[in-house]
């Protein structure tokens, strides 16, 4: 009963009775913006539980959207330290930015081996859970926090082509660059994407692989 009233505060806004503990669940069904400085200032850590919370599991047919913003000339940085959802059909989303049509930095499905982070590029971080109709899991905790510095990552494109400009977007010190399924789930079946890396002018993109790659046989990058 205490989450459902935790979950009834959250989706009117007054976040204070859970945001006060820096601990958060994810509403159900429902948008919401969290700063990480305000009220509570949790930028130095807050524990983000899917809707079920650290006990139980999510619930069917949910479609949450939360949107986390890090203090001001900071990035949000959300580590993972357990992840597991039903199947492929309930799925977590991460945008790279405050709305769900920001670049998608991450596709995370079924079990997850952690803990893995994600940071986002600019002050902000979207997550858009999605659960079928039959079956849960005990979901995901993670903790996220503001940080210093660049969040310089790149998701290959499932279909279609993409440029990124390591100039434009300040990336030039270094880029993490993973399939489509991002730093923890696997690629997915029948794509066919397309990337191009651009440097600024006089300059040279140099691309590493480590300290992993594997595909599968019939796959080709």
């Amino acid at each position: 009963m205490y989450q459902k009233l935790t979950y009834l505060t959250i989706a009117l806004g007054l976040v204070a009775q859970t945001y006060a503990q820096c601990s958060l669940t994810m509403p159900k069904n429902t948008r919401t913006t969290v700063r990480l400085d305000a009220p509570s200032n949790c930028c130095n850590g807050l524990t983000f539980y899917d809707s079920g919370g650290a006990t139980n599991d999510y619930d069917n047919g949910e479609n949450d959207t939360i949107t986390f913003v890090a203090s001001s000339g900071n990035r949000v940085e959300i580590l993972f330290s357990t992840y597991h959802t039903e199947g492929n059909y309930d799925t977590l989303f991460v945008y790279d930015g405050g709305t769900v049509r920001a670049p998608l930095l991450a596709v995370l499905v079924r079990e997850a081996s952690g803990p893995f982070a994600l940071r986002s590029s600019g002050d902000s971080l979207t997550f858009r859970f999605k659960s079928g109709p039959i079956g849960t899991r005990y979901g995901w905790e993670a903790t996220l926090r503001c940080v210093s510095g660049t969040g310089c990552q790149q998701l290959m494109p499932a279909s279609g082509s993409q440029t990124a400009d390591l100039g434009t977007t300040n990336c030039c010190g270094g880029l993490r660059f993973f399939d489509s399924g991002g730093p923890a789930g696997p690629y997915g079946n029948n794509q066919n994407g397309v990337i191009t890396f651009t440097a600024p002018a006089g300059q040279q993109v140099r691309l590493t692989f480590g300290p992993s790659f594997g595909i599968r046989s019939g796959d080709t990058l």
